[in-house]
């Protein structure tokens, strides 16, 4: 375990090229006067406007969508922080699997998307993760805190947001097998990668740089499980043009309340791409070529990878499990 503990430590010491197809978002909900902030969590950029997270980040626990959301868009490099200042919607929750899509706002505002991969990955093939968690002690240089502290202290004092945010992490390991939860048919990579809270939604990349899946939960040694994107293509497809609607109010009140560091369109990035990419519209790899085994979510075993609970009482409860 020490010896994990290093090499961990080794690969996040030295500030590295991160992936800007990565994103930070933070949800809220609206009382009708006011946004209360719901929870944290990463996504990735598969279009210019449009990212893939997982449905338990963007939705509040009476499993409606979270009313409004900022987008947080990594830098070039890991050791920069990212700015919260794009505003999004939920697009689309998947039906049956832990998948959501999130329409970009504004515009201005163009993300660079991921190459996205076209079937499922073997066991022992090294990946690495990236994301934003909170911090896990033992680990060098994991995760951040700021872009909680920031929503945490304008949800209670008011005035404006911070933008300010946290510094992508990036870990590494392997596929140790492929495994199928019986409840809902989702196919997933267990690995010995390390994530924690926070890295919900975020992105698992192939040694050639391909989109491989969602980290959507860890067992009790943080170690990921991650969603596969194949099962996803047919349904990002489907709903990839799908409008995205917010109140008019919600938004205005943002503009009033939350403070840039830069315009908006200082963001943007390369040019727009066309709506759907023909990757989405191949057909999914069938299940039965692949080894796979089947498991049930044990509460006690595993834990999703979101910071769903209240993000003002999320501090005091730093290092304990939560379901």
């Amino acid at each position: 375990m020490k010896k994990l503990l290093f090499l961990v430590g080794i690969f996040l010491i030295t500030p590295v090229f991160a992936s800007v197809e990565l994103v930070q978002i933070v949800t809220f909900s609206w009382d009708g006067s006011k946004l209360e902030s719901l929870s944290l969590g990463s996504g990735t950029a598969i279009d210019s406007n449009l990212i893939l997270t997982n449905k338990h980040v963007v939705t509040k626990d009476d499993g409606t969508s979270a009313e409004f959301i900022l987008i947080c868009p990594a830098k070039t490099k890991s050791n920069r922080a990212v700015d919260c200042n794009v505003p999004a919607m939920v697009l689309a929750l998947h039906p049956k699997f832990d998948a959501a899509l999130i329409r970009i706002l504004d515009n201005n505002v163009y993300l660079p998307k991921v190459s996205l991969g076209t079937h499922l990955r073997s066991k022992n093939e090294w990946i690495r993760v990236q994301g934003f968690p909170v911090p896990v002690e033992g680990l060098q240089n994991f995760g951040g805190k700021k872009t909680l502290e920031n929503v945490q202290n304008w949800t209670k004092n008011g005035g404006v947001l911070t933008t300010a945010g946290d510094k992508l992490t990036i870990t590494r390991g392997q596929i140790k097998q492929l495994a199928q939860r019986k409840d809902t048919g989702e196919i997933y990579y267990l690995t010995d990668v390390k994530v924690n809270h926070g890295n919900s939604g975020g992105a698992a990349f192939d040694r050639n740089g391909a989109f491989i899946g969602i980290p959507t939960m860890r067992d009790l040694n943080f170690n990921a499980f991650i969603l596969a994107y194949p099962q996803l293509r047919e349904w990002v497809s489907e709903n990839a043009n799908t409008p995205a609607i917010v109140d008019q109010e919600i938004l205005d009140f943002y503009k009033t309340k939350v403070k840039t560091t830069k315009t908006l369109s200082k963001v943007t990035t390369s040019t727009k791409s066309k709506n759907t990419s023909r990757a989405w519209q191949r057909t999914v790899v069938p299940v039965k070529k692949t080894r796979i085994r089947t498991f049930s979510r044990q509460p006690s075993t595993t834990r999703s990878t979101s910071s769903r609970t209240s993000i003002r009482n999320y501090l005091r409860k730093y290092y304990r499990s939560r379901e």
